[in-house]
């Protein structure tokens, strides 16, 4: 997903979002990758999980990077909105004075 967080139609101002599957089968932890029968297939289960694990934290982090750019365009948006109707109110009484 792309999405437009700035002024012009360019690579500098969007950001896109791009995360791999993380549902279990791509994480390798799905019920016929993961046995528990002996305890060579139970460590390995663990190694699993673990690095199942990891991954979900990486996605985690992602989208933490992902949704602190985002806030940061809003409120830097929100900063050039607020002076611009501030730059206004002196035009507009102006307008009506004249």
């Amino acid at each position: 997903m792309t999405f437009q967080i700035g002024q012009l139609n360019d690579d500098q101002f969007q950001l896109e979002l791009s995360l791999s599957a993380a549902n279990a089968e791509s994480l390798g932890v799905a019920a016929a990758s993961v046995g528990i029968d002996s305890v060579a297939s139970a460590q390995a289960a663990m190694d699993a999980i673990d690095t199942a694990i990891d991954s979900i934290n990486q996605y985690m982090a992602k989208v933490g990077a992902y949704q602190n750019r985002l806030q940061y365009t809003i409120e830097n948006l929100e900063g050039i909105a607020m002076l611009a109707q501030a730059n206004m109110a002196p035009q507009q009484i102006l307008q009506l004075l004249g």
